[in-house]
């Protein structure tokens, strides 16, 4: 059995996309790759623009459940399913950016660039993941 990774996010028109891929040209395939739509847009929205800065994610199973992960962030959200760790991963990225838009504490050096994520909090949050890679296969 391949293993398939998920790419949520990543479809911005028409339908899912699915794709194989192998170590080298020729080769059987070794996984495959699909790329889903990460959420439904809301049904009214007065967003409109773009988000330039946006976050990358990865959800990967565990023997309990999944973990999703904005590694840029350093944040970390888990669930029984990939949607519901992607949504407890957004909520602690709304928590930890509220805290530095509100508190305004001085950054340490090494994590000084997690203020610019700021501005996602002024733009719906289906838009701050850009794309995120699922791994389904379990951690061992």
């Amino acid at each position: 059995m391949t293993p398939e990774l998920l790419i949520v996010g990543g479809v911005t028109q028409g339908d899912n996309a699915d794709l194989e891929f192998a170590h080298s040209p020729g080769d059987e395939p070794a996984g495959s790759l699909r790329y889903v739509r990460s959420v439904e847009p809301p049904e009214e929205s007065s967003y409109s623009g773009s988000v330039e800065l946006r976050l990358s994610g990865v959800v990967r199973a565990t023997e309990r459940g999944w973990i999703a992960t904005a590694p840029t962030l350093g944040a970390l959200g888990y669930g029984d399913t990939p949607q519901a760790a992607l949504d407890d991963l957004l909520d602690e990225i709304e928590q930890y950016l509220e805290f530095l838009r509100d508190d305004a504490p001085k950054l340490a050096p090494a994590i000084a660039h997690h203020a610019q994520y700021v501005h996602l909090l002024d733009v719906p949050r289906a838009t701050w993941i850009a794309s995120a890679v699922v791994d389904a296969s379990p951690l061992e």
